[in-house]
């Protein structure tokens, strides 16, 4: 009863296993204990206790080859006391453990069978019905264990699943609030790559832009790298996990970098770009590349970057792509901003010359032929000459005072509003 208490007290699966092989173990009197669990037609080695070979962990047994397979498909305990006489057992595998004589009993849930019980090889006497009558009780508790450990793992997945859902909803959300404000391009870029690696737990984000049609790739904004690795790293066109997500559109996930190179590498890769990858793999175990499209043109690519080999799940993968897409929408924006501002100094400039050539233009030529006539006027009548001089200055002060008009307008608000200091 106390130990199917502590069993049913633990809340984390792979403790409660573990418990129970070790409970197991201690109450039958025996050398070695395992928790087999049934993994479609076959049942794995999941935990071990006591004096087993660390090979036996993961061992997989067929369902109709073995003992613990007859114990799973019939429901029902066996006792073999000569493992290697006994047709029935695995003889490679009792002989890899040293089994000489074990009990297996199986794990039987509401559903049907999740697993079995093992023990092996008793410390004195030999094993027995008491030993089995043992396990037996000990097994219905531990199904029930298990099943509540499954239970609470999987709400505090949703909880946890939940909670992310949420903190991706915020983020979003602040990066649209950032992308509609008036900061800069590097400002906005900052922004998400710092987003990123605090929502995805990377060690490292860059984001890629891509130099010409056919690479390379440069880091435009970055967060986590060092100074040194940025400014030396330049990605060949459809070189590594960030040039293949250029090339091909679409993420490239690597979760252990340095299998992955011993794939990607062969005998014809040149010196200079084995030793950039093998420098690459040393600093980062694993990443995720989602390339950077901007109105169905490549721009770059993303890179999350992970010190330690990853097992990346799909929404991973879906929230590295999201975050590249709010990268190509701030992009966008900016490109938007930027002819905005175009057609905004062109309209300006249309105007001022549509407003000199109706007003300072006229003006200035109305002087110009003024003062071209002037001198033959004044020699025939030297009172119509002065009048036409009053009149040519009139002219010339309602041309600059014009021409003020439009300066003032160029003028920067800027210098109006700033104090004198």
């Amino acid at each position: 009863y106390a130990v199917q208490q502590a069993i049913t007290g633990h809340r984390d699966p792979d403790s409660v296993l573990q418990m129970i092989a070790d409970e197991a173990r201690r109450l039958t009197g025996t050398d070695m204990g395992a928790v087999y669990l049934l993994d479609g037609e076959e049942l794995q080695v999941s935990v071990i206790s006591g004096d087993v070979a660390p090979q036996a962990l993961g061992y997989r047994l067929s369902l109709d080859d073995s003992v613990a397979g007859m114990a799973v498909r019939l429901e029902k305990p066996f006792l073999v006391t000569q493992a290697q006489s006994d047709g029935r057992a695995d003889i490679h595998f009792t002989s890899e453990v040293g089994a000489e004589a074990f009990i297996i009993v199986p794990l039987i849930s509401g559903s049907g069978p999740i697993g079995t019980i093992t023990v092996a090889n008793k410390r004195e006497g030999e094993l027995g019905p008491e030993d089995e009558r043992v396990l037996t009780m000990l097994a219905s508790g531990a199904v029930v264990a298990l099943e509540n450990a499954r239970i609470y793992q999987e709400e505090q997945e949703r909880r946890w699943e939940a909670e992310r859902r949420r903190q991706v909803a915020e983020s979003l959300r602040d990066i649209l609030s950032v992308l509609n404000s008036n900061r800069s391009l590097g400002e906005i870029l900052d922004h998400i790559v710092l987003k990123a690696q605090r929502l995805l737990n990377t060690d490292a984000v860059a984001l890629y832009r891509l130099e010409s049609e056919q690479g390379p790739l440069a880091i435009q904004a970055a967060q986590g790298l060092d100074d040194g690795y940025m400014a030396n790293i330049l990605v060949p066109w459809g070189e590594g996990a960030v040039g293949r997500a250029a090339v091909n559109r679409r993420p490239v996930v690597v979760m252990d970098s340095a299998a992955a190179l011993s794939e990607y590498l062969s005998g014809d890769t040149d010196p200079e770009t084995r030793a950039r990858l093998e420098r690459q793999t040393v600093r980062y175990k694993a990443l995720i590349a989602a390339p950077l499209i901007v109105k169905d043109e490549l721009y770059g690519t993303v890179a999350l970057y992970y010190r330690a080999p990853q097992q990346f799940i799909r929404e991973d993968v879906d929230l590295a792509v999201a975050f590249a897409d709010q990268a190509a929408l701030a992009i966008e924006n900016a490109r938007l901003r930027e002819q905005a501002q175009r057609s905004a100094v062109a309209a300006e400039r249309s105007r001022l010359a549509r407003d000199l050539h109706d007003a300072v233009t006229q003006t200035l030529f109305s002087a110009s032929m003024i003062a071209e006539v002037l001198p033959r006027i004044w020699d025939r009548n030297e009172q119509e000459g002065r009048k036409r001089l009053d009149e040519l200055r009139q002219l010339t002060r309602g041309a600059l005072a014009e021409m003020r008009t439009l300066l003032l307008e160029l003028r920067p608000s800027a210098l109006i509003e700033a104090e004198l200091g």
